[in-house]
């Protein structure tokens, strides 16, 4: 009997390694749903736990605190975001191209509108850490798109490029800002990203 006991406890152990080793995710899964459902204002690491069927004490061997959760939150929200920029567009031109990804942001703030909102919470922005800053930069750059269409790129000045991004960063932040606060309506938005996003190279004669 204490053989077979045994046995029984040997084969359970890998799964249960499995479910630890997926906690961290599991926990970042459960609280961008309870973002959805109920809110920012929902999430802790108590209800993450309570979500994901585990102790209260749980949590804490990934993080240390609910700002570590929600910037893992954020991390992981605009990761989505970015597979979504990186899908192909077919042809047309840069404005068009950018009209597109436009729209592709705006379709991600309509499903995803609390998670643009921590964007702007202090604390988490700053407890990220290297991921944030590395997917927020791909994203920029994608809108940025190639140096001659950020101004002053040409001569590979990495201070001008900076605030070029930093300039896209202000208007992506501020339609997400609006559609958050329910502004513009949906279609409203997908005009007004066209507009935000257009390059300063197409406005002029």
């Amino acid at each position: 009997m204490r053989e077979v006991d045994s046995r029984r406890r040997s084969a359970a152990s890998p799964r249960r390694r499995s479910q630890h080793g997926s906690l961290r995710e599991t926990l970042v899964k459960v609280g961008r749903e309870l973002i959805r459902s109920e809110g920012l204002d929902a999430v802790s690491l108590r209800a993450a736990a309570t979500a994901a069927g585990v102790s209260a004490a749980a949590p804490y061997r990934h993080f240390a605190n609910k700002d570590a959760l929600l910037a893992a939150i954020l991390v992981d929200g605009l990761e989505d975001l970015r597979d979504l920029l990186a899908a192909p567009v077919d042809g047309g031109t840069e404005v068009e191209r950018l009209g597109t990804l436009g729209h592709r942001f705006v379709d991600f703030c309509t499903t995803e509108p609390d998670l643009l909102r921590l964007l702007a919470v202090a604390d988490v922005v700053c407890s990220s850490g290297p991921e944030l800053g590395a997917v927020r930069r791909w994203i920029l750059e994608c809108f940025a798109g190639p140096p001659d269409i950020a101004e002053g790129a040409t001569e590979g000045n990495n201070a001008l490029r900076g605030r070029a991004l930093l300039a896209i960063q202000g208007k992506l932040q501020g339609l997400a800002a609006l559609m958050s606060g329910r502004h513009v309506t949906d279609v409203e938005a997908y005009a007004l990203a066209e507009v935000l996003l257009r390059p300063s190279s197409a406005a002029r004669p």
